[in-house]
Parts: C-alpha cells; sequence; structure tokens
C-alpha cells in the first residue's frame, strides 16, 4: 500500500510535538514552599441555622396532638352521657305507669342506684380524659426541646469547626455540645418518664376511687332494696332473713373491702411519692441547678461613706474632714483660689454645725425642763406631807392628857418648888 508524503509529514509534525511537551522542564517559582490559598476560600461562611417552623407552629401543632388524643375519651365521657339519660328516663316512665306502690319503691331504688353509677363514671371519666391530654402535651414538648436542644447545640459546634479549622476551642466546644447534648436527651428523658408515671399513678387512683364508689353504691342499694322488700313482705321470718344477710355478709364484706382501698390508696400515695423522689434525684444528678453567684460584699472603697443605720456614714464624714483640716494645716500656705466653692463649701458645714448645736440645745432645755416638773412634783409631796404633819400635831395638842401625865406633871412641879427653896437657902 503506497503512503502519500502529506500524511508522513502530519504524523512526523504530530510526534515532534508530543515529544516537546511531554520532555520540557517545568519552571518552579522561587518560593515554591508556600503554597498560597486563594482569598476567595480562605473563609467558609455558613448561613445562620434556623427551624423551618416557628414555635407557635410547633405549639399549635402539639396541641392538635392532645386534642387528638383526647378524642376517644370526649366520645366515651358523651355515649356514658347518654346512657345516664336513658336511664333515667326509662326508669322514670316505669315508675309512673306502675300502679304497685311497692314495686314503685323498688323501681325507684334501682333508678337511684344505676343512675349514680353511670354519672359517676362520667365524672371520672372527665378527671381521666385531661391527665392524658396534658400529658400527652408535656411529653411531646419535652421530646421536642430534647431534639431540638441537641441538634442545635451540636450544629452551632460544628459551624465553629468549619469557620475555625485551625482552633483547639472549636473542637473543645464541639466535645461541650456532645456532653450538653447528652444531658439535655438524658434529663428530659427522665423527666418524660416522671411525667407518663404520674399520669399513671392519677388514672389508677381514679380507677380505683370509682370502683371503690360503685362496690358501695351497689352494697348501698342492696341494703335499701332488701329492707324495702321486708318493710313490704310484712313477715318477720323474712324480715329477719333480709337483716341477717344485710349485717352478716353485706356489711363484714364492705368493710374488708374499704379498708383494703384506703390501704391502697396510701401505698398508691407513697408509691407516687418515691417515684418522684428517685427520678427528680436522677434528673439532679444528671443536670444540676445552677447557683447564682453572689456580688462581692466588700467591693466598695474604704473611703466611701457607707450608711449602715449605725451612724457609719457620719462618722466616717467627721473623720475624713478633720484629716483634710489637719492636712491643710501642716501643708505651705498657698493663695487661695476663689471661685466660690470654698465658700459655699464653708458655709454648708458652718450651717450644718449651727443646726448640730441648736439641735444639741433643745435637747438640754427639754431634759432640763423634765427635771424642773420632776422637782415641782417632790415638793408638791413634800408640802402635802408636811400639812399632814402639822394636823397630827394640832389632833394630839387639842387632846386632854392623861392621868398619869397629869401625876408627873405634879411630880415636875414640886420638884422644882423644892429646888428653888434649898436654892435660896443656900444664898
Amino acid at each position: 500500500m503506497e503512503l502519500s508524503a502529506r500524511s508522513s509529514l502530519n504524523a512526523g509534525m504530530a510526534f515532534t510535538a508530543a515529544a516537546a511537551v511531554a520532555f520540557t522542564p517545568l519552571v518552579i517559582p522561587a518560593n515554591h514552599h508556600t503554597a498560597t490559598i486563594p482569598a476567595v476560600i480562605q473563609h467558609v461562611s455558613v448561613p445562620g441555622l434556623r427551624l423551618a417552623a416557628a414555635p407557635n407552629d410547633i405549639e399549635a401543632a402539639i396541641a392538635v396532638l392532645a386534642e387528638l388524643v383526647g378524642l376517644p375519651g370526649e366520645g366515651l365521657i358523651k355515649v356514658v352521657e347518654t346512657i345516664v339519660t336513658l336511664i333515667d328516663t326509662g326508669f322514670s316512665g316505669l315508675i309512673d305507669v306502675t300502679a304497685d306502690p311497692t314495686a314503685a319503691a323498688s323501681l325507684t331504688i334501682l333508678k337511684t342506684l344505676s343512675v349514680d353509677a353511670f354519672a359517676k363514671l362520667h365524672e371520672n371519666l372527665g378527671l381521666i380524659n385531661p391527665v392524658l391530654t396534658t400529658t400527652t402535651e408535656q411529653v411531646a414538648k419535652l421530646v421536642w426541646a430534647a431534639l431540638t436542644g441537641s441538634v442545635q447545640n451540636m450544629l452551632t459546634a460544628v459551624t465553629n469547626v468549619v469557620e475555625n479549622p485551625l482552633s483547639f476551642d472549636s473542637y473543645a466546644g464541639v466535645f461541650n455540645a456532645g456532653i450538653a447534648s447528652g444531658r439535655l436527651l438524658v434529663g428530659n428523658g427522665l423527666h418524660v418518664i416522671q411525667t407518663i408515671g404520674d399520669a399513671g399513678f392519677d388514672v389508677v387512683g381514679i380507677a380505683l376511687g370509682e370502683v371503690s364508689f360503685q362496690l358501695n353504691n351497689l352494697v348501698g342499694g342492696v341494703n335499701a332494696l332488701l329492707t324495702q322488700l321486708g318493710d313490704a313482705s310484712g313477715v318477720p321470718v323474712v324480715e329477719v332473713f333480709f337483716r341477717a344477710v344485710q349485717d352478716l355478709v353485706l356489711a363484714p364484706a364492705l368493710a374488708v373491702f374499704n379498708f383494703g382501698a384506703a390501704l391502697g390508696e396510701t401505698v398508691l400515695t407513697t408509691a407516687n411519692a418515691g417515684f418522684d423522689l428517685v427520678l427528680e434525684t436522677a434528673r439532679t444528678i444528671v443536670d444540676p441547678p445552677q447557683v447564682p453567684e453572689l456580688p462581692a460584699t466588700d467591693a466598695r472603697p474604704e473611703d466611701s461613706p457607707f450608711d449602715d443605720g449605725l451612724g457609719t456614714a457620719e462618722v466616717q464624714s467627721t473623720s475624713a474632714t478633720s484629716t483634710t483640716a489637719k492636712v491643710t494645716d501642716d501643708a505651705e500656705p498657698t493663695e487661695p483660689v476663689d471661685d466660690g466653692s470654698v465658700a459655699t463649701e464653708e458655709t454648708g458645714v458652718e450651717a450644718t454645725q449651727a443646726d448640730e448645736v441648736d439641735e444639741a440645745v433643745e435637747v438640754v432645755e427639754a431634759d432640763e425642763a423634765v427635771e424642773a416638773v420632776e422637782v415641782d412634783e417632790v415638793d408638791e409631796a413634800v408640802g402635802a406631807v408636811g400639812a399632814v404633819d402639822d394636823e397630827v400635831a394640832a389632833e394630839v395638842a387639842d387632846e386632854p392628857a392623861d392621868d398619869d401625865d397629869k401625876e408627873r406633871a405634879d411630880e415636875g412641879a414640886d420638884t422644882g418648888d423644892s429646888d428653888g427653896g434649898s436654892g435660896d437657902g443656900l444664898q
């Protein structure tokens, strides 16, 4: 096969160009050890993270979920309410058409028994349904808070790592975020368990009360029916038999049941309290409460006046004034600068001292006035005592002397005369 010269020429040129590209040496710059990162990719920016749904939307969705959980209970409550109405209407119609008084009385007892039973069931269902709906809402909020909080913590930490990949604090933030998220999940999980457990205890307590009421209502209705039938029979043997059934069978059985129901209620309350204590302790261990730091009490300067109600501010102000005066006296005299502030200060000090002096004078005058009043009262008391003494002395002077006093007076007179006579003789 013949090859044209043109095709050979093209092939040779292609081979030569390929060899030149392959074996041509690369030109490496002098600063080949430094890798320059383009400014476009030196900083990675991650947009702010936020939830797609607003908090109000989440709360609305949780409320709808709680309503859905409560729908079966509301339907059952309406059914029981309808049963109560039908029983009341049916027994009332039978009682109206019954001519026998005994039968009418028996129907009245049965009507009361049935209506009370279903009315109590209606009431307890109305107590249980809010417990279920409230518990559902609380559990949903706790679960949502745990999930969103933990995810937000981790995403924030990861964002910090992406923005600052060479910072040790970023990786430490991831570790701390993991711990915080774990504590949040565990703490809210324990709270969910406590909420569901408390709801269970509440429902069991309501159910126990329902059973206790129903049995007491049944026994009470049977007792009333037996008493009515025994009285209506007019046969003493029948009355005694019904009374024996009531006293020997129904009353002891009801007493035992009521004791067991009360004991069960006490045990249930104690178990609920212990359950709450254990879970609250566990939650405290997982997420201990933060104690706020108290502000320092000694942060104020030493020379700042502090009024503590005991005159400390006045004492410190006085000492500061004395120190200032002493320093001023010891310092070298300088030319005063008349800017009006010194005169105003001195005038204020003089006015304060004058007010204090006036107050002291008023206190002294008040004390002197009190002392003068006390002296006047003492003088009046002494005068009264003196008047009494004068009256007593006058009464004593007006009284006649006794015989003995007269004899002593005569003897004294005689003695005086004899002494006078002897004196004359001596002269």
